[in-house]
């Protein structure tokens, strides 16, 4: 049953979800039911009012069981399966007919409505409306298209599914309100890239005498390759900035001659070190591992915005994108910038260095709004103490732990001939040797010749014998506990002998140099990995063990 649009055909604000659910075909209205009522109450929220709003579908049929990637697959082999079907192919991709036509539908009714902006919901709204694919990347961006402008967000059924995705989606539905109310705008970034060395001198001096004369906010990004710092971007406002190059594919001998390299960390190092400066980066506690370690200083005065972020709203997502697409007037999901700059066939490092200006801004931007949010929601105190924990833990990080490598040793040897042991009551409890190591094998052991029923990892439709499943089954079924014990205990020893002590987590001077983030927890207990260059390993979650 196809179910038709509703709203007034001069709407400023067009929403297109994916397609209709049993409630719409019920009722032959879009977004009824409890997606329909979740979406008004956040439309509400963001100031919006339904009954002003164009709704529709881009398919405006109900798939069977549900899910539209049954009409739209994406793997090759369901391509395949589509086109044998005779499904029609639009822009590239083999769709079934009530999709190709409620596109040509959707197409036509935005070119009668003309609204202001299109609120695309759901991966498959996103890809008829720009070719672009994953809802989740570039939710809440103002892409302009030659429908105007769209902005993508998650649909009120997925928001069912994760209840934490609903204030994120309220804050997407207020972008596209103020883009109706005509209050958009895509700033004028200034970035220098490719900076000659005149260039560099003139804007760090310039940067230097700044800070002589009162405090000066900065926000420092680099990008990395090869262990090595490949630039170094600053910005100084919310549209300047600069990226110094130090890697080039062009030059492999490197972007400057010795001299002018010298001159150049030299110069940072006086002005971030500068008692008048505020260094603010995101995640910066990475940036400046490679800092000390390659030019042998750090800023000493440092504030985090993902710290921040964490400290404001503890269970919220921290990466820069999804702060920026909360924080930041204008908005377009840009970080794969960094991952594809290089496909290209000349490599042309341009995209790459203004990739890195531009996260600089975005973080220079987040900053200043997070600062009113610390306020505002009074947390002043906490979130002071948080970003001091900067120096003391970079200076934890850099001196490291020492290892008493004699007892490491014998750990390691009583892990591993307690691992032997394991496996070999393993292999007398089943009758054959089982790799415990292998999710085939285990599945097959316990799904097929136990005919135990399989158990689903959490939040995916993917079998599993991890550790939760394994719990799960012995608790079921009480006559396999004995090998699921032995089990667990043998991954619990794999584990430790590879993680903990495993020798390429111990440094060049003998020590482990982990990473600790300050906002790695949602209790705001610190959390533990390798560091930037490989070093160290997770301290925190290692097991209690028992008496065996």
């Amino acid at each position: 049953m196809t179910v038709p649009s509703s709203g007034p055909m001069d709407a400023r604000i067009m929403i297109v979800g994916e397609n209709p659910d049993l409630d719409e075909v019920r009722l032959n209205q879009p977004f009824v039911g409890a997606s329909g009522a979740l979406l008004d109450r956040m439309l509400a929220d963001a100031g919006i009012g339904r009954g002003a709003c164009r709704c529709t579908y881009v398919c405006r049929e109900r798939p069977p069981g549900r899910f539209i990637d049954i009409w739209a697959p994406l793997t090759k082999e369901k391509q395949n399966d589509g086109r044998a079907l005779g499904w029609p192919s639009v822009r590239g991709r083999v769709v079934h007919p009530h999709i190709a036509r409620g596109m040509a539908l959707l197409e036509a009714e935005i070119e009668a409505v003309k609204p202001t902006v299109i609120i695309a919901l759901g991966n498959l709204a996103l890809w008829a409306l720009t070719d672009l694919l994953s809802v989740s990347k570039w939710r809440g961006s103002t892409l302009e298209t030659q429908h105007g402008i769209v902005l993508p967000s998650l649909g009120p059924g997925s928001v069912l599914r994760q209840w934490t995705s609903r204030p994120i989606v309220v804050q997407d539905l207020r972008r596209a309100s103020h883009v109706a109310s005509g209050l958009y705008h895509k700033p004028k970034w200034a970035f220098q890239i490719r900076p000659s060395m005149p260039q560099v001198r003139r804007v760090l001096d310039s940067l230097y005498h700044q800070a002589e004369s009162g405090s000066l906010k900065l926000s420092v990004d680099i990008e990395t390759r090869a262990g090595h710092i490949a630039c170094l971007g600053i910005a100084w406002s919310t549209t300047e900035a600069i990226c110094i190059p130090f890697l080039c594919v062009e030059k492999p001998e490197g972007y400057w001659n010795q001299e002018e390299e010298s001159e150049i960390v030299w110069l940072l190092y006086k002005l971030l070190t500068h008692s008048n400066v505020l260094v603010v980066g995101q995640n910066f506690i990475y940036d400046a591992q490679y800092i000390l370690r390659h030019w042998n200083f750090y800023p000493h005065n440092v504030r985090d915005t993902m710290t921040a972020q964490h400290t404001c709203y503890p269970g919220m997502p921290k990466s820069l994108d999804h702060i920026a697409s909360m924080y930041c007037e204008y908005y377009v999901y840009w970080k794969d910038d960094g991952k594809e700059w290089d496909k290209g066939a000349d490599q042309n490092e341009d995209k790459y260095w203004s990739y890195n200006c531009e996260d600089c801004i975005r973080t220079y931007e987040c900053d200043t709004v997070l600062q009113t949010v610390v306020d505002r929601l009074g947390v002043r105190g906490p979130h002071d103490f948080q970003q001091s924990l900067f120096g003391p833990v970079l200076r934890t990080m850099a001196r490291g732990v020492r290892v008493d490598n004699e007892m490491r040793q014998r750990m390691l040897k009583e892990l591993k001939d307690h691992a032997k042991v394991l496996q070999a009551e393993v292999t007398q409890m089943v009758g054959y040797e089982l790799n415990p190591k292998s999710p085939k094998q285990m599945q097959d052991f316990f799904y097929n010749q136990m005919g135990l029923t399989p158990i689903k990892k959490r939040g995916a439709n993917t079998v599993t014998c991890d550790d939760e499943a394994l719990e799960k089954l012995a608790q079921k079924e009480p006559l396999v506990r004995p090998i699921v014990k032995r089990i667990q205990d043998f991954r619990s020893c794999e584990t430790l002998a590879s993680n903990a002590l495993k020798a390429s987590a111990i440094g060049w001077d003998d020590r482990i140099h982990c990473s600790y983030n300050i906002s790695g927890t949602i209790t705001f207990r610190f959390s533990s990995s390798a560091d930037a260059f490989g070093s160290g390993c997770n301290l925190q979650n290692i097991t209690s063990g028992d008496d065996d």
